[in-house]
C-alpha cells in the first residue's frame, strides 16, 4: 500500500526511517532536509546546510536527526519541537573532528561526509574523503566513531590509505560484529 508520494526538486540522496516507522527523512540536493510524518502526511522542512545534504540518520528514539552535507558540516536537529532547531547553535565543520590527528585526514579533508548510527553499540560513525596533497587525487578515507552515544562528544579516529585507484565512493555499513567498508 502506498502511504504517500513525495516529489522534491533536485536529487534525493538517501532515506532514513525512525525505528518505529512513524517518520521518514530525506536529504536533498537543494540543501533542505524533509521529514514526513507518515500518519498525518505533514512534511517538515529543515534548513541550514549550504548545498546538498547527503547523509542522514535518526537517533534511536527518533527525537533527533543527524545530517551531513557537502558544505562539510554535520548538524544535529531536535525534532521534538517540530521546528527543526539545531541542537548545536553553530555546527562544527567536519574538519574539526580531525584536528590534531595528523596526516591527510587533518590537512587534506575533501568533504562529502557520510553519517551512520550503530543502534546496537549506540555509536555514531562519520566518514569523509581526504587527499595527502589536499587536492586530486583522493587517496584516503577518514572514519570517526563516537566514544559514546552522544554525537557531539569525543570520537576515536581512523585513517585508511586507499591508494590512487579510487574508482567509487567507499561504502560503509554497520553490522553487529564490525563496521565494513567496500569500494
Amino acid at each position: 500500500k502506498e502511504l504517500a508520494r513525495l516529489t522534491f526538486p533536485g536529487i534525493v540522496w538517501n532515506v532514513s526511517f525512525t525505528r518505529d516507522g512513524t517518520k521518514v527523512a530525506v536529504p536533498c540536493s537543494d540543501g533542505l532536509v524533509r521529514v514526513l510524518d507518515v500518519a498525518t502526511g505533514h512534511v517538515q522542512e529543515l534548513r541550514g546546510h549550504l548545498g546538498a545534504t547527503t547523509g542522514i540518520e535518526f537517533s534511536d528514539d527518533g527525537a533527533h536527526l543527524f545530517t551531513s552535507g557537502v558544505d562539510g558540516t554535520v548538524r544535529v536537529w531536535d525534532l521534538r519541537t517540530g521546528s527543526g532547531i539545531i541542537v548545536r547553535r553553530e555546527p562544527s565543520s567536519i574538519s574539526s573532528l580531525w584536528s590534531g590527528f595528523g596526516g591527510a585526514c587533518e590537512t587534506g579533508g575533501a568533504g562529502d561526509p557520510v553519517v551512520l548510527y550503530d543502534q546496537l553499540a549506540d555509536r555514531w560513525v562519520i566518514s569523509q574523503f581526504a587527499s595527502a596533497s589536499g587536492g586530486a587525487p583522493i587517496t584516503d578515507e577518514c572514519v570517526a566513531v563516537s566514544t559514546t552515544g552522544d554525537a557531539t562528544a569525543t570520537y576515536s579516529r581512523y585513517a585508511f590509505h586507499l591508494g590512487s585507484n579510487f574508482y567509487d565512493y567507499p561504502h560503509l555499513s554497520v553490522w553487529p560484529d564490525a563496521y565494513y567498508m567496500s569500494m
